[in-house]
């Protein structure tokens, strides 16, 4: 014999997993497309620049330095554009989501400033832009 206990123990369970189901469904249905990009810089005691276009550097650099880089974002749909920054604190973007309409482009800041007891050396880490439906 079930007890009530166990019955509320089984319903909530049914209802934790129905939740998640459609998160997921819902999750995948409004992400339309994403984009991954390299990011990376190095801090010496010197400054250069790395103009190579397959990934977006910011050089090398010195500490307590501030260096941005700009972007531009476009798309043919309505769309809502999230951004995020992945293994770099350093870098800050200078807005996280926008949305856009159709044929609409935003230009975007990624700055990065470096304190003055960075440690140098090589730093990498990924920008992800998702685009969600709207």
């Amino acid at each position: 014999m079930i007890t009530l206990e166990r019955k509320y123990y089984i319903t909530f369970l049914i209802v934790i997993l129905i939740l998640g189901l459609f998160v997921t469904w819902y999750t995948q249905n409004k992400i339309i497309g994403y984009k991954v990009y390299s990011v990376d810089y190095t801090v010496g005691d010197y400054s250069g620049f790395n103009l190579d276009e397959d990934a977006i550097h910011f050089g090398t650099i010195l500490p307590e330095t501030t260096v941005k880089r700009k972007f531009v974002i476009n798309t043919d749909k309505k769309v809502l554009v999230k951004m995020n920054i992945n293994g770099l604190k350093d870098i800050k973007l200078t807005e996280r989501s926008v949305f856009l309409e159709a044929n609409e482009s935003k230009k975007i800041e990624l700055i990065l400033k470096t304190g003055k007891n960075i440690t140098e050396g090589y730093y990498h880490g990924k920008l992800i832009i998702t685009y969600y439906k709207i």
